[in-house]
C-alpha cells in the first residue's frame, strides 16, 4: 500500500503505517524545519510545499492519503471560527486531494473539538463524493502512552466497502475520563512503544531548539496510526 501525505509535519503518521509495511511516496509540508526532518527521515520519498499549489492529479498515484489538518481554528484554544478560519479552513484541500486522487482510505486527523465545529461539513464532502467514513476518538495512553494526547481519528473509504469496522472494538473506559488510565480492546492493540523523546529542559527561559519541541507537540505518535495501519492491512 502506498502513502501519500498532507499537512504532513514531522511524519508521525507515515512512520506508523510504514512499521506496518506502507510505503510513503511523498508528502506535502508547508514548515521548512518540518521538511527538513522528512527529508531525512523518508529520504526516498517526494515533498511538496504547499496544498494550495499542488495539482493532485499529476502526482504519483497512492491507496492511502493521510494528514492532520490545521486545528488552530477548531481547538478550545482558539477564536472558534472553525472550518471557516483561515487555517483549519485548509480541510478543502484535503477534501479536493480525496476526490481528485480516490483513494481506497484517507485517514484524517485533528482535535476532537472537530466533532463540535465542522465534523458534519466533513461528513457530508465525503458523501457527495461517495466515501463512508468511521471515526474514534484515541488517547496515546490507550497504548502505553504516559499522557493523554487525545485525538480524533476519521478513516474515510469509497461507499463499495460498505462498513468494514476498522476501529474494531471501542476503547473501554478504566477510570474517569478526567484520568490517563485507559485500556483499549482487541482491534487496535499493538505492543509496547517508547513514547518521551529525549528533549532538553531548562530550569528558567527559553530552551534552545525550542523548534524541535513545538514539532514534537504537532506531530502523532505513530503507535496509534500504526494501529490504524495494521487494521487496514489485516482488512485489505
Amino acid at each position: 500500500m502506498n502513502v501519500g501525505s498532507l499537512f504532513s509535519g514531522i511524519g508521525g503518521i507515515e512512520l506508523g503505517l510504514e512499521r506496518v509495511g506502507f510505503n510513503t511516496k511523498w508528502f506535502i509540508e508547508k514548515d521548512e524545519h518540518a521538511r527538513a526532518i522528512l527529508k531525512q527521515r523518508f529520504p526516498r520519498a517526494t515533498i511538496y510545499e504547499d496544498v494550495q499549489k499542488v495539482h493532485y492529479r499529476e502526482l504519483e498515484v497512492v491507496d492511502i492519503l493521510t494528514g492532520g489538518f490545521p486545528c488552530q481554528d477548531l481547538s478550545k484554544a482558539g477564536k472558534g471560527k472553525g472550518l471557516e478560519g483561515s487555517r483549519s479552513g485548509l480541510w478543502r484541500y484535503y477534501f479536493k486531494a480525496i476526490r481528485e486522487i480516490r483513494p481506497k482510505f484517507a485517514i484524517i486527523e485533528n482535535v476532537p473539538n472537530l466533532l463540535k465545529k465542522g465534523f458534519c461539513s466533513v461528513l457530508t464532502d465525503l458523501a457527495t463524493i461517495g466515501y463512508n467514513a468511521e471515526w474514534q476518538c484515541l488517547p496515546v495512553s490507550a497504548f502505553g502512552g504516559l499522557h493523554r494526547r487525545q485525538r480524533l481519528f476519521i478513516v474515510a473509504y469509497p461507499n463499495s466497502y460498505g462498513c468494514i469496522g476498522i476501529f474494531g472494538t471501542k476503547i473501554e473506559k478504566r477510570c474517569n475520563l478526567d484520568k490517563i488510565n485507559f485500556t483499549l480492546t482487541e482491534g487496535l492493540a499493538v505492543g509496547s512503544w517508547p513514547f518521551k523523546p529525549c528533549v532538553g529542559r531548562v530550569v528558567d527561559g527559553i530552551p534552545r531548539r525550542v523548534d524541535r519541541i513545538k514539532r514534537l507537540g504537532n506531530s502523532v505518535c505513530p503507535i496509534v496510526a500504526q494501529s490504524i495501519g495494521a487494521a487496514i492491512k489485516k482488512y485489505m
